[in-house]
């Protein structure tokens, strides 16, 4: 529903949620976001991805529907995660890049 009106990410990346060789766990003060998002009606395609993907493919970012498109382009989801990690490694990542993704119907 939400892709046909323009609108495919549910947030942005937030720097201060990153987890690696700067832990914000290990801050006086950690820092992470939790938060309820709510399911329309109809099926959803929901992706989560660490920044090797967008990284490496900026136009997965820059214009979301592309991997939106990618992912769902195939009659199995699993082949449409393999074709977006593929286009991943041909572009010679420098980071690792991990997708998880499922479909589900709101109601």
């Amino acid at each position: 529903m939400t892709a046909r009106l323009g609108e495919y990410l549910l947030n942005q990346r937030v720097f201060f949620q990153w987890i690696g060789q700067h832990n914000t766990f290990d801050e006086s003060v950690p820092c992470y976001a939790t938060g309820t998002q709510r399911i329309y009606p109809g099926e959803a395609l929901i992706a989560l991805s660490t920044d090797g993907v967008f990284e490496s493919i900026p136009a997965f970012y820059d214009q979301p529907e592309q991997l939106l498109y990618v992912l769902a382009s195939t009659e199995h989801l699993v082949d449409g995660v393999g074709r977006a990690l593929d286009l991943v490694h041909d572009a010679r990542s420098r980071d690792s890049a991990t997708l998880v993704v499922w479909r589900m119907r709101g109601g």
